[in-house]
C-alpha cells in the first residue's frame, strides 16, 4: 500500500474523520473564529542525526485584553512563520521562549493556529499539490476522529543561510484548531477533553543519485486533544 492509499483508507474509514485541508474558516457562522495565537513546531535534524522538536507559543497583543484587531489572518502567516523560526534556531535570543519538546504534555486548550516547520533543506513536507497529506489523523485504537481541525495550507518560507546574505527554501504546515466536538462546528465546553492521535509525513531527498524521495512517517508519542476554549 503506498503513502497516498493509506491516507485515503484512513480519511474514508470513518466520514467523521475529514480532511485537514478542508476550508472551514468563514466570515460567519461556527467557524468565523481567526485565531491569535500560534503553537508553533519547530523540527530540525542535528548534526548527530538526532531530532529536534520545540514548542513555541505565541499571541498576537495583549494575552490577556484580546482585541478585534489582534486576529491573526492566513495572510499573515508566512512572515509570523518566518519570524518564529528565525526565533527557534540555535544560538538566538529566544522571544517568545521555548515552552517543550518532543510532542511531550501537548494540549491544545484555545482556538490556534498550528504550524508546523521543519528547517532542513532535503527534508520537507508532504504537499497537496503532489496529491499528498502532511498531517493524517490516526483513528486507530478508538481515538478521535478529526473534527476539529481544519483550513490545513502547505508554506514555503525563505531562510537566511548563516550570515552569508543568501537564502534557500524550508517547507511549514499549518491548520486552524476550531476547537469544535463535531464536523457541523458544535463548540467544546469549558472541560471536555477530545484525544488525538496524527501522524505526520515527510519527503527525504537520497544524498546520491537519482530517485523519488522517501516518505518518512514521524508518529508522535502522546495523544494531544484540546480541554477549554480561550480566545
Amino acid at each position: 500500500m503506498n503513502v497516498n492509499e493509506n491516507i485515503d483508507f484512513q480519511l474514508n474509514a470513518d466520514p467523521k474523520n475529514c480532511d485537514i485541508y478542508e476550508q472551514k474558516l468563514s466570515s460567519e457562522g461556527p467557524f468565523s473564529t481567526v485565531p491569535r495565537w500560534i503553537y508553533f513546531y519547530y523540527f530540525r535534524i542535528n548534526d548527530d542525526g538526532s531530532l529536534v522538536i520545540d514548542h513555541y507559543l505565541y499571541c498576537n497583543g495583549d494575552p490577556d485584553d484580546p482585541k478585534p484587531g489582534d486576529a491573526i489572518q492566513p495572510e499573515q502567516l508566512p512572515g509570523l512563520i518566518q519570524m518564529l523560526a528565525n526565533n527557534a534556531r540555535p544560538k538566538q535570543h529566544r522571544d517568545p521562549p521555548r515552552v517543550g519538546s518532543n510532542f511531550q504534555n501537548v494540549q491544545w486548550d484555545r482556538v490556534s493556529h498550528i504550524v508546523l516547520f521543519l528547517d532542513e533543506l532535503n527534508w520537507s513536507f508532504h504537499r497537496r499539490a503532489e496529491d499528498k497529506t502532511a498531517v493524517v489523523f490516526n483513528v486507530t485504537g478508538g481515538r478521535m476522529p478529526n473534527q476539529s481541525f481544519f483550513d490545513g495550507r502547505d508554506v514555503t518560507i525563505s531562510m537566511p543561510i548563516g550570515d552569508t546574505g543568501e537564502t534557500d527554501n524550508r517547507t511549514a504546515f499549518a491548520f486552524i484548531n476550531h476547537l469544535t466536538s463535531d464536523a457541523d462546528g458544535t463548540k467544546l465546553v469549558d472541560g471536555q477533553i477530545h484525544n488525538y492521535k496524527f501522524d505526520i509525513y515527510f519527503d527525504v531527498k537520497y544524498a546520491k543519485g537519482p530517485g523519488s524521495p522517501i516518505t518518512v512517517i514521524i508518529d508522535p508519542p502522546t495523544d494531544n486533544g484540546g480541554t477549554t476554549i480561550k480566545t
